[in-house]
């Protein structure tokens, strides 16, 4: 399942996230969507949800498109791994500056817990077969079986195939909001 949110505004509370279940033929299987806080607590359990719903409790890998959603609504790779009994791979095209992202999070008030994630966050470097670089945080797999898994699933570029289309969906749909 490939994981996305929804561009959103300042002036909004809530946002929308959407999951795309391919499976290893990169057959869209099913798409699944919640709504989620705007730098809010609630990403994770959203993803949880969306893997429990639906096809979406076949998936054996989640992607990520990073650990924020909705601002500064901060993903716990970990957590949603050992809920779900599945890995998780978040992914960054660029390195993510995490010092920047605390600061951020101190200056506005918007949760120690959300630090201490971010702590803990060890992006790692990969280099894919096609040729493109990424970044990306692992809960449940290997470096080694994450580069495989990544490898199966991005074809051009750096972002896998499952997350490039939920990203597509996401910015597509919210052209019909209003």
């Amino acid at each position: 399942m490939g994981v996305d949110d929804f561009p959103f505004s300042r002036e909004q509370s809530r946002s929308r996230i959407v999951g795309v279940v391919m499976n290893s033929e990169l057959h869209i299987e099913n798409l699944e969507s919640e709504i989620i806080t705007v730098d809010g607590n609630d990403s994770g359990d959203a993803i949880v949800s969306l893997v429990r719903n639906g096809k979406g409790r076949y998936c054996n890998v989640i992607f990520t498109d990073g650990v924020t959603f909705a601002g500064f609504n901060i993903i716990d790779p970990s957590f949603i791994s050992e809920k779900l009994q599945i890995p998780v791979i978040s992914v960054t095209r660029r390195r993510p500056d995490i010092k920047s992202m605390i600061e951020a999070i101190r200056k506005h008030n918007l949760g120690e817990n959300k630090v201490r994630i971010l702590e803990h966050l060890r992006p790692v470097e990969l280099q894919l077969k096609n040729g493109g670089k990424m970044y990306v945080n692992v809960a449940g797999l290997s470096e080694k079986e994450t580069l495989q898994v990544l490898d199966k699933f991005t074809f051009r570029g750096n972002v896998p195939e499952p997350l490039r289309v939920a990203h597509m969906i996401a910015t597509f749909s919210a052209f019909g909001r209003t």
